[in-house]
């Protein structure tokens, strides 16, 4: 069965799915300067990037970031966070 995040990343064009890798990437090493992050409202530990139209929802747990949602905004991007 394949999950929620594997199939929002299928639907992304080539060039999205590249620019999500390279951001990915960075949120794995803690690398956050310069990008725009910002705490979800009701969460302790849920962040929101965003790059143009894509937009990645992540989790800090301590030292680990666990990937929650990368997806294209649209009305219902936030609804389940």
């Amino acid at each position: 069965m394949v999950n929620r995040l594997t199939k929002h990343l299928r639907k992304l064009s080539g060039r999205d799915r590249r620019v999500s890798d390279k951001l990915v990437a960075r949120l794995i090493a803690h690398d956050t300067h310069g990008l725009n992050v910002k705490k979800m409202r009701g969460h302790d530990n849920i962040f929101r990037l965003r790059k143009g139209r894509l937009r990645i929802i992540y989790h800090v747990k301590g030292k680990k970031v666990i990937i929650l949602d990368v997806n294209l905004r649209s009305d219902s991007t936030y609804r389940k966070f």
